[in-house]
């Protein structure tokens, strides 16, 4: 039988290196957690941004749509972003609008939070949807009209369309802006 002489130097050495290894696996643990949660954030907030995205690029659908309607309804005359209407602007400079009242005259500021919470500068597209903070946005701005180069003498008018659309809360934003136009029934 064999005996071990050594018995007394390995009492507590066992152990020690027990403790280090349980207190290296929680720091793992931890960190892990850590980790996750960060993920969670990131994925909340990606989403909440693509809602607002969404939402925005649905107001700016509904801003093409209302110049379309404006066109087609034989109610196309320019001096409807002249008179006050909620929504509509005339950019300052631009010929072919004479008599804008002051409120028609100046674009609205995008960057401007009175802008999108005015009835009178915008106009809200109710999409229906419960998962955003508040509903889109948009207001259009009548930016100019080009010369056509065929012979039917029919301008080309220009619409520049700004909106904003929150995601799940108001602190996520986003705001689009395109510009619109091409051949239209509109008259000066």
């Amino acid at each position: 039988m064999v005996v071990l002489t050594n018995k007394k130097r390995q009492q507590g050495v066992v152990l020690a290196i027990s403790l280090i290894m349980l207190l290296l696996l929680t720091l793992i643990g931890i960190t892990g957690m850590q980790v996750t949660g960060l993920e969670e954030k990131m994925a909340g907030n990606y989403r909440d941004q693509s809602l607002a995205f969404q939402s925005a690029e649905s107001a700016l659908r509904a801003g093409e749509k209302r110049i379309e309607q404006l066109r087609n309804n034989g109610r196309g005359s320019i001096q409807s972003f002249c008179n006050g209407t909620a929504g509509l602007f005339y950019r300052q400079g631009v010929t072919g609008c004479t008599g804008c009242v002051t409120p028609a005259c100046p674009t609205p500021k995008a960057n401007n939070l009175a802008t999108w919470t005015d009835n009178n500068t915008s106009v809200e597209y109710a999409t229906g949807s419960t998962l955003v903070a508040s509903q889109p946005r948009y207001f259009i701005s009548y930016t100019s009209q080009i010369p056509d180069v065929d012979l039917d003498r029919k301008p080309n008018y220009v619409f520049m369309i700004t909106a904003r659309g929150t995601g799940g809360r108001d602190s996520s934003e986003v705001v689009l802006r395109s510009y619109y136009g091409g051949k239209s029934q509109f008259q000066p």
